[in-house]
C-alpha cells in the first residue's frame, strides 16, 4: 500500500458491487485500504456502474459521492441516488449519452 499512498493518477476507476443513496460499496474489506488510497491519489475518479448495481447494498462502504468525478452508467438513476450525487456536483453520464448505445467506441 505504501507504493499507492506515493502514487499519483491523472484517472482513476476501480470496481464496485453496490451503489446506494448513501455511497459506493465493496462486497469485502480486504482490498479497500488500497481501493481508498488510490482513488485519493487520483485527479478524477470514474465510477462504471450498470443499472444492476443501483438501489443495493454491500457489506463494505468504500466511499461518498463527494470522492467521485464522473459515473457512467447505462439507464436514468433512481431519484435518491440521483439526488445525492447532484448534491456532491457529480457528473453522470447514461451510455446513451455518451453515443455508445450498443457499439463501441471509436479508437
Amino acid at each position: 500500500m505504501a507504493a499507492a499512498i506515493d502514487t499519483h493518477i491523472h484517472g482513476g476507476s476501480c470496481g464496485i458491487e453496490a451503489l446506494h443513496a448513501d455511497g459506493l460499496y465493496v462486497d469485502r474489506d480486504l482490498e479497500l485500504p488500497v481501493k481508498r488510497a488510490l482513488i485519493r491519489a487520483a485527479d478524477h475518479v470514474v465510477v462504471v456502474a450498470t443499472s444492476g448495481k443501483m438501489n443495493h447494498l454491500a457489506i463494505v462502504h468504500l466511499m461518498d459521492f463527494d470522492a467521485v468525478d464522473t459515473l457512467v452508467t447505462d439507464s436514468p438513476l433512481p431519484p435518491a441516488i440521483a439526488k445525492a450525487l447532484a448534491r456532491a456536483n457529480v457528473r453522470v453520464v447514461t451510455a446513451d449519452q455518451a453515443g455508445l448505445n450498443g457499439h463501441k467506441p471509436p479508437p
